[in-house]
């Protein structure tokens, strides 16, 4: 049943014999020089020998009786002996092959096709590959046979995989052709393949898998292969294609130029040249199409690198026909690429503002430096003072217009175009007046134009009046605020510090003259100046800034005249009033103290 199954899945391609055939590859295990490579670590297999199962080349067809250590404890088994092999193998019945071999056989002297299936205790899942040394072509062919010799008995959990690689072996895909799977076949049988996936690759070669994964049970042989032969069929002289040629290495995207190329042997009528394009690290695996020419002889193609291309300095262009299927060689050497600025490119900014605030510009979507320009009514740029993608305008009084250009070696472009509009903003401002005892009148001295006014007088209480009178309940020093806004909702604020004196008394029409307090601010020593229009019992005094007599500085009488009084003392830093008090005035200076 297994047999007629196989029978039935194998694909057998008959060859006209009259077409010609050439061996591109052949192996089969008898000299010295073998054309694999054991023991691989592709697909994430085990290297060398350090596994439960690794590939050997040999003639070893007896089984035997062996044992080996798990967990500390001896386990015996056997090893039957391994097919003779037909008589289509060179060398046959028991020529030399390439198969898995058990460790632990090995080492009890046991040399044939064999393996230790994995039970998850003391052997584990893991794979085995080999694979060709070195890369075949199989470009000009019409067709690709790949036969070998096999046998796996194995089961569902241990198996043998055929995979090809056209990358030199850095990326495999598995041949799903007839089946994906080579076990459930005890003695030799040749699989011959002839799949489109092999022909017109510059570079392909095959490689073999040996599963091993968890398993209740499973059956020697192993995997084992010989005979491996790839041959190239064509029914009629080769065609090809020369490399291409063109004029440059350094191209930018829209550029459009001739390739040239000629080619050998016949084409169909309808036959299509297309010029290709590789990634950007000359790969052909997805190829761009960048020119076409319907022809059956050799010309010049038109080519246009397409838009949106990727910058990159390893691109190649290479030719192919569609009737016969060729693929030319690429070109031979990288050529660059260059993307020109993006036409997509776009400022963000806030485009409504008050006047004196800034904002930040932003240019999105290119990486090279702009220069900026600037316009007063959209139509008429100059060149403005912002530099770099991203920027702070710095406070804004007028509106204005933003573009940027952007430049490089494959062109420029223009960014779109932001409108940044200012509302004007009113400029906050007040004087005051001290009043009948602690009252203030403050007055809205704020220019431009503004709707509301918002005061707060520092003390916990707050005024929407324009010319507010606020009375306070103590003597010091506040810091007051006025805010003013417009219609825009453009607003300004002007802060200053507001000194409510305590109450001086003239008691006459007598006054003290040409009062001079000095140093002030001063650390401590100071000077006071000051002229009396008649002679009077003077009193000079140090308040705080509640108006409290803190100390007595002078008391005697002064004369008629102009009088100078020093004194040193010692106080914390802050502010405090200077009393001058005659028998018909009373005068108050401030004093700092540093």
């Amino acid at each position: 049943m297994k047999a007629k199954i196989l029978t039935s899945l194998i694909i057998i391609v008959l060859f006209n014999l009259a077409n010609a055939q050439t061996t591109l590859f052949s192996e089969n295990f008898e000299s010295g020089n073998q054309g694999f490579t054991l023991n691989t670590a592709d697909l994430g297999s085990n290297t060398g020998t350090g596994g439960s199962n690794y590939w050997v080349i040999n003639n070893a067809y007896s089984g035997g009786s062996g044992s080996l250590n798990c967990l500390g404890f001896p386990f015996s088994f056997t090893v039957n002996n391994t097919a003779s092999q037909p008589a289509g193998v060179t060398n046959n019945p028991n020529s030399s092959y390439m198969h898995i071999s058990s460790a632990a056989a090995i080492s009890s002297g046991i040399n044939c096709a064999s393996f230790t299936a994995a039970d998850g205790l003391c052997n584990f899942d893991e794979n085995n590959f080999t694979k060709m040394s070195t890369d075949i072509s199989t470009v000009g062919y019409d067709s690709i046979e790949l036969s070998f010799y096999w046998l796996c008995a194995g089961g569902p959990q241990s198996y043998g995989e055929l995979y090809y690689s056209t990358n030199s072996g850095n990326s495999w895909l598995p041949v799903n052709t007839p089946t994906s799977i080579l076990n459930n076949q005890s003695s030799w049988i040749q699989r011959k393949l002839s799949l489109a996936d092999f022909e017109q690759k510059p570079a392909i070669r095959f490689g073999f898998r040996f599963v091993n994964l968890t398993a209740t049970s499973a059956s020697d042989p192993s995997l084992g292969i010989d005979e491996f032969i790839v041959k190239g069929f064509v029914n009629a002289p080769a065609a090809s294609i020369t490399a291409p040629s063109f004029n440059g290495v350094s191209f930018c995207t829209v550029d459009v130029f001739n390739v040239n190329f000629s080619t050998t042997g016949t084409y169909n009528a309808g036959n299509l040249f297309s010029a290709q394009l590789s990634n950007s690290s000359g790969s052909f695996i997805a190829p761009l199409t960048i020119g076409q020419l319907t022809a059956q002889s050799a010309s010049v193609i038109n080519v246009t690198i397409p838009p949106g291309t990727a910058a990159g300095n390893g691109y190649r262009i290479r030719i192919v026909s569609s009737s016969p299927n060729i693929i030319g060689a690429d070109n031979g050497i990288n050529i660059s690429i260059g993307a020109g600025p993006n036409s997509g490119i776009a400022i963000s900014a806030q485009d409504t503002l008050c006047s004196g605030i800034s904002t930040t510009v932003t240019l999105n979507g290119v990486s090279d430096t702009a220069i900026w320009q600037q316009s007063s009514n959209g139509t008429s740029f100059i060149p403005s003072n912002f530099v770099g993608n991203s920027f702070n305008t710095g406070p804004l009084t007028q509106s204005v217009y933003l573009r940027a250009i952007v430049s490089n070696s494959c062109g420029s472009d223009t960014s779109n175009t932001i409108y940044i509009h200012i509302n004007p903003s009113p400029t906050a401002a007040f004087s005051f007046v001290q009043a009948n005892g602690l009252g203030i009148n403050f007055t809205n001295n704020s220019s431009g134009t503004f709707n509301s006014s918002s005061w707060d007088f520092g003390n916990g209480n707050q005024s929407s009046n324009t010319d507010p009178v606020h009375v306070y309940t103590a003597s010091g020093l506040y810091l007051v605020s006025l805010t003013v806004s417009n219609a825009f909702g453009c607003s300004s604020t002007f802060v200053d510090s507001v000194e409510i004196f305590p109450v001086a008394v003239n008691y006459s029409d007598y006054n003290i003259l040409n009062t001079k307090v000095y140093p002030n601010p001063t650390p401590g020593n100071f000077t006071i100046d000051f002229s009396l229009e008649e002679s009077s019992d003077t009193d000079i005094n140090l308040l705080d800034i509640l108006g409290r007599n803190l100390l007595n500085v002078f008391s005697g009488f002064y004369h008629e005249g102009n009088h100078k009084l020093q004194s040193e003392l010692n106080l914390s830093p802050g502010i405090y009033y200077i009393e001058i008090k005659t028998e018909k005035v009373r005068q108050l200076h401030r004093l700092f103290i540093k």
